[in-house]
């Protein structure tokens, strides 16, 4: 099963090192898997957005300890889709929490009761007593109202769709883009993300259409660069288009940083060739071998990076 929690993509890096060909695609997908893997693991937490409790991820289980505040494993916060609070550990209805009943800290990942809880402001003390399904990582596309809301498109005179403003995912941006080209169509307009190519793709299941990014109306306010389309051109008719460049939802320098430790792994390999802050290689017998690099563990630069995302950095 391949990984879908990269920090970038294939075609990002490859334009990161200029290398448009496809033919070592999975071997690059698999360097960034590692380089990702191993970013989270030095930050000691999950920076792509998951959702726990779903998707065959486990919910998260907590003891409660008679406060007000639950520390969740894993922020920034996206959103929280249930909360419980049962000591006989059935996690029924009876114990569900209301979205009333607490604030939600995103960027601190703390849940905290309010005074006026109606089942209760601090939570019982408990093991296991706790459990919460909810989204934390980076997955964020902001949509700001007159800024970068519209998409102008043609599927037989020109329409336009306005998208609501806030802070999306990936999948909930494509539901809201679905739903507002429809009510806008003639036809039926779904949206989807694709987690391997970080890509969005617009289907008509009714007929062709046009994306006009760069003629339509509202092109100056178009939603093209948010989704990863190149807004400087026109979409021509067709049923589906898919995003020009990937868009992940993550933070451009911690991108970066999986990009710069990808690159090291790629020169590393038989098809690198500027290793760029190798110190030496020790080779003993047929197989052995000892690589040291200048920056350490991580490239210095990457470590740089890294060192704010850091669990427990200030």
């Amino acid at each position: 099963m391949r990984a879908i929690h990269l920090l970038s993509s294939v075609d990002t890096f490859k334009s990161f090192i200029e290398k448009p060909n496809t033919k070592n695609d999975q071997i690059l997908f698999q360097l960034l898997s590692s380089s990702s893997y191993d970013i989270e693991a030095h930050c000691r937490r999950k920076l792509r957005g998951r959702t726990y409790g779903a998707g065959g991820l486990d919910a998260e289980i907590k003891n409660g300890d008679g406060s007000d505040k639950l520390f969740t494993n894993e922020y920034p916060i996206i959103s929280v889709t249930s909360l419980w609070d049962d000591t006989l550990l059935n996690y029924s209805d009876t114990y569900l929490k209301a979205s009333t009943d607490y604030l939600v800290w995103k960027d601190e990942g703390i849940i905290q009761l309010r005074t006026d809880a109606v089942k209760g402001s601090s939570f019982n003390t408990g093991k296991g007593n706790l459990k919460l399904i909810y989204t934390a990582g980076y997955n964020h596309f902001e949509i700001i109202t007159g800024i970068n809301d519209k998409i102008d498109f043609n599927d037989g005179s020109a329409k336009v769709a306005t998208l609501t403003g806030g802070v999306y995912t990936a999948e909930s941006l494509g539901t809201n883009i679905a739903s507002v080209m429809t009510t806008a169509s003639s036809g039926t307009i779904t949206c989807t993300y694709n987690y391997y190519t970080s890509k969005f793709n617009i289907v008509s299941t009714t007929g062709t259409f046009e994306l006009n990014w760069q003629s339509g109306a509202n092109a100056s306010t178009s939603a093209s660069r948010t989704l990863g389309y190149n807004g400087s051109v026109d979409e021509a008719s067709s049923t589906s288009y898919e995003s020009d460049y990937s868009v992940l939802g993550v933070p451009p320098d911690l991108e970066q940083a999986c990009l710069e430790l990808t690159l090291r792994r790629f020169e590393e390999s038989r098809y690198g060739s500027n290793r760029f802050d190798l110190s030496s290689i020790q080779v003993q017998g047929q197989h052995a071998g000892t690589t040291n690099y200048r920056g350490g563990e991580l490239p210095s630069a990457v470590k740089r990076i890294l060192d704010k995302y850091k669990r427990g950095a200030s």
